[in-house]
């Protein structure tokens, strides 16, 4: 499709009516030297065939307005009715060219055009029946119409052009104001990864420092479970033959005891006593039915721990995680409430290790200082 201009103006005439136009173009003169407008007319200069339709055809289809020397010669012009009248009429009639048509001589085809297109001039009077005075004023309001179009067009365009620049200062804008969200965002998620960097670092210091601290502890009660449990028999056999004792069963529940007593005894220094108490409560109710049960709990380093292997490390290679437990309401993400098991009238809760390893998202929040790990040796891996 070819791109109109808006202010070329195309004249549709018969040759027979050469005087009007010649009248036109007087009139039109200020606005053709001034380039505000271009016309275009059949001057005569091709002869007719393809070469003639084709340039009648490119000069209607790129014009934004065109006006109708409007007379019986013009409506007995077969070329005209074949080729030019219809292109104008479509163009008009899509919206795509604004026509006029001024009536020089009275005719039928000018009654049909009155009820639709723009007529300058009137057509009971047309211009044959006109004074030179009357005839120059007809063709002045020809010119002055073709301004208006023009200086309506310009400021068409400028204010396109103002919306344009105004619409691309939008988008740079909203582009800026997007850059400078993704930064933020940006800065934001390097700030909450470092501080959780730093949050797992000073955790890890932190179980650094109470494994230290325990060190001496539990390498001392290490040897002395391990004595017991080397000596044990040996007293059991001789209790036995002097009828004193008949198990060691109540010893080395004794000293395994020990070892949790001091395990929890050294969280309660550092961790709210409430919490230990009722999530201790949950672990042990995770090994209900098992009397022979001994159970150490360990803070929860963060929540990509393996649980198995921080009772590992911490205790002993034979002991293993069941799950991870938590004072005062254990929900997801210590939000929510779980749906799994929930101990102590819904103040305290137990996950089993397999929930919590298979929905870490659940649990972001939870750390060592709100959750423990249980650790038993009655633990199946």
């Amino acid at each position: 499709m070819k791109k109109r201009i808006p202010n070329k103006v195309f004249v549709s005439y018969s040759r027979k009516d050469n005087r009007w136009l010649e009248i036109l173009c007087a009139q039109l003169a200020p606005l053709i030297n001034s380039k505000q407008i271009e016309i275009w007319y059949d001057k005569g200069e091709i002869e007719p065939g393809d070469l003639y339709n084709q340039s009648i055809a490119n000069a209607i289809d790129t014009s934004g307005s065109a006006i109708i020397l409007m007379s019986a010669n013009f409506q007995a012009s077969e070329f005209i009715n074949a080729n030019e009248l219809p292109r104008l009429r479509y163009a008009a009639d899509s919206g795509d060219l604004t026509l006029f048509w001024i009536p020089i001589g009275d005719c039928v085809l000018g009654d049909d055009f009155a009820e639709i297109y723009h007529t300058i001039g009137d057509p009971k009077q047309p211009l044959n029946d006109m004074s030179q005075g009357q005839v120059d004023a007809v063709f002045a309001s020809v010119a002055r119409k073709i301004k208006q179009i023009i200086i309506k067009l310009e400021k068409q365009k400028r204010n396109e052009e103002k919306r344009r620049i105004e619409e691309q200062q939008r988008n740079e804008e909203k582009r800026r104001l997007e850059e400078e969200k993704i930064k933020k965002q940006e800065e934001k998620r390097r700030a909450k990864k470092d501080k959780k960097r730093q949050v797992k670092a000073d955790g890890v210091l932190n179980i650094m420092s109470y494994l230290k601290k325990e060190a001496i502890i539990g390498v001392i009660i290490g040897v002395f479970i391990t004595t017991l449990i080397a000596i044990i028999p040996g007293f059991i056999w001789l209790e036995k033959l002097q009828g004193k004792v008949d198990t060691s069963k109540v010893e080395i529940e004794k000293a395994i005891h020990m070892i949790e007593a001091r395990s929890i005894q050294s969280l309660e220094k550092n961790y709210n006593t409430s919490i230990i108490d009722s999530a201790r409560s949950a672990c042990y109710s995770a090994l209900t039915g098992n009397n022979d049960h001994s159970l150490i709990m360990v803070p929860l380093p963060n929540n990509n721990a393996d649980l198995d292997a921080v009772c590992h490390k911490s205790i002993n290679i034979g002991w293993n995680a069941g799950g991870v437990a938590k004072g005062q309401n254990f929900n997801d993400n210590c939000e929510n409430p779980l749906d799994n098991k929930i101990y102590g009238g819904g103040y305290t809760a137990y996950v089993t290790e397999k929930y919590f390893e298979g929905n870490r998202s659940k649990f972001t929040n939870c750390n060592q200082e709100n959750s423990f790990i249980c650790c038993s040796p009655q633990f199946l891996k």
